[in-house]
């Protein structure tokens, strides 16, 4: 989620294409719903919900290793290391920016020697 985007608006349409939007989203719902069903027949209600559950927690633990990645990124780099707020993107360009730094003293120090 985007906190620093501004909120989004809500569209008010006409009751009449209001109940049109509704019916659609029902027949298409009914359709996919439909879909499910026949494309795996054999899967019950509690096979998909184990399926469900298994890709929610392997999601969670992808988005958490996700996260304890760019913690120890941050640390790194010493312009956002104190900075526990500091957002991905902020520490993926201070990053870029670091190791440019860093390969542009290394070849200065080359040069030296």
């Amino acid at each position: 989620h985007n906190y620093a985007a501004p909120p989004s608006t809500k569209v008010d349409y006409p009751s009449s294409k209001r109940a049109k939007l509704e019916s659609n989203g029902r027949v298409l719902k009914q359709i996919s719903n439909n879909n499910r069903r026949c494309s795996s027949p054999r899967s019950s209600d509690s096979e998909e919900n184990d399926k469900r559950r298994t890709h929610n927690v392997l999601e969670r633990q992808r988005r958490n290793e996700l996260k304890l990645s760019f913690f120890a990124l941050r640390d790194q780099i010493p312009e956002v290391a104190s900075n526990e707020k500091a957002p991905k993107v902020v520490i993926l360009k201070k990053a870029t920016e670091y190791v440019i730094s860093m390969q542009e003293d290394e070849r200065r120090l080359l040069r030296e020697h």
